[in-house]
């Protein structure tokens, strides 16, 4: 519903609000009891009207405080310690010491990301001994999986055995796969959410259900997380984690067992949101990093020695008073473009800056939340034992903060030591947002929600919203919230070293009753990265929030704001809606126009209204559609009939500017009698002129009719272009009609050019101009991927793997770590280590498999015009956070560059085919396949594929599309098989080899 729609829904009784309806409905497909019905949840207290508050909150903060030679401080003194909130000094209200005996309650929440190989057993092997080091008595483990979803293994439990046991599960390979593990476990926490008792009848504490409702609530926020900020899973689950546990008055950790990853800026942004978040909640965050590396560390010494020579020490030769700078760096040891120090001594300049950073962002979030930071391919006894005792041994510290007003803003904690030989551990600081009275308001609200507070709201910034109200479905009477804002309206940030621009909303909507209480509140920061081209071109789709929710019939409001973060213009609107009482019989939910549909999850709620098969519609709320795109879709629920047996019959009626046009009998397939119907019907849009289009839906069924329409509007530019200038010619018949005329009937259209129909398949195929123009634009960018990278330098490790016999019988050869330099458009490697140990081997000196070019080579076999690749497309699919256009492709052998060598080093050059995956926003390349092809009977290698996977990683402060993983597959005789695993980690800069020093001998000219 849109302003000037009118009230057409399906309700029923309310059963309670809609976060808590949806939450449950996430995980009640995967959890039905013997029966088959589905488990529902008890109904949840409203949700308390979210405001501004002025009324000042108490803060609580956890010290941990260690002497000179890193033992716990038990006689810590107010007098000890500064404390300052915002640069303002603070006077503590109190202090008082927990340790091991006094800790009455501690939830340790363990989180693995899916893990492989080593990396698990390790896990594993970490995770056991955190459990025999923590005390038997109270302490509560959880243990969940981030594979995926974040999917519970095992929930809150003091029972050490059932922990070693989910710890075994979420770690080893070789059990069933995490969903098959989690469906008892998830299905016996909603029972004991919604009754108090597990899914055996076994009653559960009061304390026991208040830690489920905590998961439970985790559980269903990652996922909305993941679906509305576009948020990688494992950033989604953490943040999710946090939140829930704000209510929980236990001492919170997460113990975060992860692998190094790369981020872009956004990903590493919302590190900022899950360390203040986790900061206000009390929630301190650990991580364990399996394969860290420490380039700011020990592995300074690695690569200098890997390049023949000692840490690199600048020489200083003064040029002006107080500046000083270093020379050009010097080769040291054997010539060779990879044996510069250069590559050495600028990761060493960067690394000093911060050393946590070095390591992992992942060290960042830890240091601000209070954690710690643990490189498990390092000694862990030490540092294990070291977060062992910050867990039972800590200060608790209360002070007032100095805060006129919640803004949401960011508050900086400080704590300074007054006595000598402390060290004082504490979280960086928090968000100014209230947590009294229910709330569960994120930082980035707070600006809006004043907003909404004023009497008169702003309009600088245009957005369009709607209520869609899509009847009764198995989760209850159900509407969905659509806000959508327009490109147009808002400022863009351009990146012309990348290519590509971003967009950055927040959004926050409430839906209040007649009486003014808040029944459902939703926000969404949301940021868009899209292809420079295509905002040149006006062509990208708004930044939308979609939401359903459980009403039940009556009147409301929807009051909505929106604000622009990059010109900090901000709009908001109040509209009222009406949600109708209905028999619950035969009925047509809201039409939906559709923007176009997007590829789901495997994960995604499946009690999505607007979800038809396996695809979302995405709304378009304009009520404009252009003849230059496809197909005209309209998207809508069926509500049959309980009693009938029949599946009925449904048509569809196009008028134009109030004159009937075509009628369409379209098919109705009914999964089971009274089953709601989701449906899309579509026809051509190129045959549409300027005007006003009504549709009808007119569905029968045992007698009774429903009926529901909607209307849109066609005004081309191109069209009205065109008739202005025949009318200036005085040839108004050329086009036989202008844009106010309403004679148009149907003979006017061709016959069937209007008639409906059921699309083959839910997510919309490519054209043929469309594909075209959608590889070229790939190609574009691929073709000069090279010429856009900056010089930077990277960790690449290599795992090397054989199976002898080629039946699935894997052993692990060695590991090489090497420090790639990209410089000037080239590739150049140096060995830091081999199997862990300091090596300066090169790779022609070792035997086995390698692989390089995945920095722009690969693409170019792919690309390059001169391989003539054969592109076909062949689907839209999801791959990380966001939709590709999945393309299978063919090199033949005489335009190829695929070389493929054998022994002796023979090469040979073979035509090759595989599948590219191209980001739908920005053209960039998210994967390439290449599999060989032509290779002769007699040559040693009887098969080679390899397999590059790139991801958008920020370097010097802007997002490159970067190499992250790759594999290298290759069959020889016998059957032996040999695989590399690879991955490209720690991206930096890399910088001029000059260095600007601050000079501290002011005698010198």
């Amino acid at each position: 519903m849109t302003n000037e729609s009118k009230s057409h829904t399906q309700t029923q009784p309310s059963r309670g609000t809609a976060s808590l309806w949806v939450s449950v409905a996430i995980l009640t497909l995967l959890i039905k009891p013997a029966n088959g019905q589905t488990i529902t949840a008890p109904p949840a207290p409203a949700p308390q009207t979210p405001t501004v508050s002025t009324q000042v909150e108490e803060v609580s903060l956890d010290l941990v405080v260690h002497d000179r030679r890193h033992k716990p401080v038990v006689d810590l003194k107010p007098g000890d310690i500064a404390v300052s909130d915002n640069d303002s000094p603070v006077t503590l209200n109190g202090l008082h010491l927990v340790t091991g005996e006094s800790n009455t309650g501690h939830l340790i929440t363990l989180v693995f990301d899916r893990l492989g190989g080593t990396s698990a057993k390790n896990a594993q092997n970490i995770a056991n001994t955190i459990l025999k080091l923590v005390p038997k008595n109270g302490f509560s483990f959880a243990v969940l999986d981030l594979g995926g979803r974040l999917r519970l293994i095992q929930g809150f439990s003091t029972d050490r055995k059932a922990i070693l046991k989910a710890v075994e599960l979420v770690t080893n390979e070789k059990n069933p796969a995490p969903k098959t593990i989690s469906d008892a476990a998830e299905k016996n926490l909603v029972a004991i959410a919604q009754t108090g008792a597990d899914s055996a009848g076994a009653p559960a504490s009061a304390k026991n259900r208040v830690f489920a409702k905590t998961l439970l609530s985790a559980l269903v926020e990652s996922q909305r997380i993941v679906q509305d900020q576009h948020t990688r899973p494992s950033l989604a689950g953490l943040l999710a984690l946090a939140r829930s546990q704000q209510r929980v008055t236990e001492h919170k950790t997460i113990i975060y067992f992860t692998q190094n990853t790369q981020m872009d800026s956004a990903a590493k942004e919302t590190l900022n949101t899950i360390a203040g978040v986790a900061s206000r909640a009390g929630v301190t965050i650990d991580t364990i990093d399996m394969n860290a590396l420490d380039v700011g560390g020990k592995y300074q010494l690695d690569m200098a020695m890997a390049m023949g020579g000692a840490p690199y020490s600048p020489a200083r030769i003064t040029v002006a008073p107080g500046i000083t700078i270093a020379p050009p760096m010097q080769q040291i040891g054997a010539a060779g473009p990879t044996s510069t120090i250069g590559m050495a001594t600028d990761f060493t300049r960067q690394s000093s800056q911060n050393s946590s950073v070095t390591k992992s962002p992942m060290a960042e979030l830890s240091a601000n939340t209070g954690g710690i930071y643990i490189d498990a391919q390092d000694r862990v006894k030490k540092p294990l034992a070291q977060m062992l005792q910050d867990m039972t041994t800590y200060y608790q510290a209360t002070y007032l903060p100095p805060i006129k007003e919640y803004n949401g803003a960011f508050r900086a904690i400080s704590v300074k030591p007054l006595r000598t030989g402390l060290n004082v551990q504490s979280r960086s600081g928090y968000f100014a947002v209230p947590t009294a009275a229910g709330s569960d308001i994120r930082p980035f609200e707070m600006p809006l929600l004043k907003l909404l507070n004023e009497p008169k709201l702003p309009e600088d910034l245009k957005f369009r919203s709607a209520i869609l109200r899509m009847g009764v479905l198995p989760d209850g009477n159900t509407n969905t919230l659509v806000i959508e804002t327009p490109i147009s309206e808002l400022e863009l940030r351009k990146d012309f070293n990348t290519h590509l621009f971003s967009a950055h909303v927040s959004i926050v909507a409430q839906i209040k009753d007649k009486n003014g209480s808040v029944i459902e509140h939703f926000g969404e920061d949301i940021t868009r990265r899209g292809a420079l081209e295509a905002a040149e071109k006006g062509d990208i789709e708004p930044l939308t929030l979609q939401r359903h929710f459980i009403s039940a019939p009556g009147e409301y409001v929807l009051e909505a704001a929106v604000l622009d973060h990059y010109s900090g213009l901000t709009g908001a609107q109040r509209i009222n809606f009406t949600v109708s009482e209905t028999s619950g019989s035969l009925s047509i939910s809201d039409m939906v126009l559709v923007r176009r549909t997007a590829a789901t999850h495997a994960d995604t709620d499946s009690f999505e209204p607007l979800q038809y098969e396996n695809a979302i519609v995405m709304p378009n709320l304009s009520g404009q559609v252009s003849r230059s795109q496809k197909d005209v879709s309209l998207f809508f629920i069926l509500h049959t009939d309980p009693h009938a047996s029949e599946s009925g019959a449904l048509d569809m009626e196009v008028l134009r500017n109030g004159i009937a046009l075509s009628h369409s009998p379209l098919p109705i397939h009914q999964s089971s009698p009274g089953a709601s119907v989701p449906y899309m019907a579509s026809f051509p849009a190129g045959f549409l002129v300027p005007g006003i289009y009504r549709i009808k839906a007119k569905f029968t069924q045992v007698g009774k009719t429903a009926e529901q329409e909607f209307s849109f509007n066609v005004d081309d530019e191109q069209h009205r272009s065109a008739v202005t200038d025949a009318r200036q010619r005085g040839d108004d018949a050329a086009f036989g009609t202008d844009l106010e005329s309403a004679s148009v009937d149907a003979r006017s259209f061709s016959p069937g050019s209007l008639l409906f129909r059921v699309p083959d398949h839910p997510v919309q195929a490519l054209s043929q101009d469309e594909a075209h123009t959608f590889i070229a634009a790939a190609q574009e960018r691929a073709i000069g991927y090279t010429e856009s990278l900056p010089n930077f330098m990277c960790v690449e490790v290599t795992n090397r793997s054989v199976d002898p016999s080629g039946t699935g019988n894997w052993k692990h050869q060695d590991t090489l770590t090497e420090l790639l330099r990209y410089h000037d458009k080239s590739e150049t490697r140096v060995t830091l280590q081999v199997d862990g140990k300091v090596s300066n081997s090169s790779r022609d000196a070792m035997k086995g498999t390698f692989s390089s070019g995945e920095f722009g080579d690969v693409l170019g076999a792919v690309f390059k015009t001169s391989s003539k690749a054969d592109f076909l497309w062949k689907q839209t699919d999801m791959l990380g956070n966001g939709p590709v256009q999945v393309f299978d492709y063919r090199v033949l052998l005489p335009n190829s560059e695929f070389k493929v060598s054998g022994v002796n080093d023979l090469l040979v050059t073979v035509g090759f085919h595989g599948q590219v995956f191209i980001d739908s926003a920005t053209r960039g390349v998210r994967r390439v396949t290449l599999i060989a092809d032509d290779l002769a009977a007699d040559f040693s290698t009887h098969a080679t594929s390899m397999a590059v996977n790139y991801d958008y990683v920020v370097i010097n402060a802007h997002d490159y599309l970067m190499p992250v993983s790759a594999e290298l597959t290759l069959q020889q005789r016998h059957g032996k098989v040999t695989r590399n695993t690879i991955e490209f980690r720690n991206y930096r800069r890399f910088g001029s080899d000059a260095q600007l020093i601050e000079s501290t001998d002011k005698s010198q000219p």
